[in-house]
């Protein structure tokens, strides 16, 4: 009985978690964008979401275990990552828009998915999970500074539920590319895809560095 109560107790904990855990999620950013991008090319979108959803467990369990208030104290481990961030996103997405130009010039599809290796994938995938100051802030700071108003116990319970959304979001948005992607079989439509994605990746990475440089 006495453990019932307890279960009880803990439940809207775990739901307060999981609430905050949508509403950081719910955002389009780069890491989100890339994982449906994958999931639309058919390209180990599943891989890029398992990839995600640990970085940000990583995160959340480090923000709640405390490490927001030592994040808080180092703003230009921040700073720093906000602009390497931004450089890396605006570069993807010029080599994804640079590429989709010369495909689309040359009238092809694109190669064969069988030969694209792994690697190709895993280290953007890594770059856009530990390079973007937004995971840092979010993951870290906003889920550190609220899960520390909870005693231990309930500590624990509230990261759970933040926890339990990043694989529901990421591999949603991967299946959702999936059902996305009979579209890229017409070449048109895959070469205005490509565009629209690309070009998504450098406004956000210029919208990251004219954040990180304080520019209106």
């Amino acid at each position: 009985m006495e453990e019932e109560i307890v279960s009880a107790d803990l439940l809207p904990v775990l739901l307060q978690g999981m609430a905050l855990g949508f509403s950081l999620c719910f955002t389009l950013g780069p890491q989100s964008l890339f994982v449906l991008r994958q999931g639309m090319r058919g390209e180990r979108a599943l891989l890029a979401a398992t990839i995600c959803s640990f970085s940000d467990v990583a995160m959340i369990l480090a923000g709640a275990s405390g490490f927001g208030a030592l994040l808080a104290a180092f703003p230009s481990f921040t700073h720093l990552a906000g602009w390497s961030s931004a450089a890396f996103v605006v570069v993807f997405g010029a080599m994804q828009l640079t590429d989709a130009l010369l495909r689309g010039r040359k009238r092809r599809a694109a190669p064969p998915l069988a030969v694209r290796a792994a690697s190709c994938m895993i280290a953007p995938a890594v770059a856009f999970s530990l390079l973007n100051p937004q995971v840092y802030l979010e993951m870290v700071g906003v889920v550190g500074s609220v899960a520390i108003r909870f005693a231990e116990a309930e500590r624990a319970v509230f990261a759970l539920g933040v926890m339990l959304v990043s694989p529901l979001w990421f591999f949603g948005l991967a299946l959702a590319g999936r059902r996305l992607a009979p579209l890229t079989r017409c070449r048109r439509t895959a070469f205005a895809l490509d565009l629209v994605t690309s070009s998504l990746m450098l406004g956000l990475g210029t919208a990251m560095a004219l954040a990180e440089s304080g520019l209106p």
